[in-house]
């Protein structure tokens, strides 16, 4: 099934775009979030999402590639570092707090306001010079190395798919 990719620009979006990519005063911050079109059946959704977020991706100019899937908390924790320090330096850029408050906030906009919650899996490209404890798959397999997804030296973030929806949040840096 083809699926086509339909930007969501809500006022929040676009504020949450806006300020985290002026927060983030070095190398580049890829974020987006857009509709799926068709939506996915439960049944699609557990086994097309890994080549959805791949397609994503590569949708936005990305490159389209292996990736691994990972438990909300690592999603959070990844997007957390990116939003935090430079990729190339670990230099901080905001404050870990404020970080983390727009990392849960990407998250909770890619759901685009359906309630209950939906169903959301999450993707990275693997483990890139981020800080912390070492990071895991959902099969509690430890990551070590990573896909590069664009040109830079440095870049790495994560990837949320729902039935219904997919975001990008990415940043690249150079040393």
């Amino acid at each position: 099934m083809i699926v086509q990719f339909h930007a969501k620009n809500s006022d929040r979006i676009r504020n949450l775009m806006a300020v985290a990519k002026n927060e983030r005063d070095c190398g580049h911050l890829h974020v987006q979030i857009a509709s799926l079109k068709p939506e996915r059946s439960t049944e699609e959704f557990l086994v097309d999402a890994p080549d959805c977020a791949a397609k994503y991706m590569e949708s936005y100019g990305l490159a389209a590639m292996a990736v691994y899937e990972i438990a909300c908390e690592t999603a959070s924790w990844i997007a957390t570092c990116i939003l935090w320090r430079d990729l190339a330096h670990g230099a901080a850029m905001i404050d870990f707090k404020k970080a983390g408050s727009r990392a849960s906030e990407f998250i909770q906009l890619c759901s685009l306001g359906r309630k209950p919650a939906v169903q959301q899996r999450f993707f990275t490209n693997g483990h890139c010079c981020l800080p912390g404890p070492p990071i895991f798959d959902v099969g509690g397999k430890r990551i070590t190395g990573y896909f590069s997804a664009t040109k830079s030296t440095f870049d790495t973030g994560i990837i949320v798919v729902t039935p219904f929806s997919a975001g990008l949040l990415w940043a690249e840096d150079e040393d």
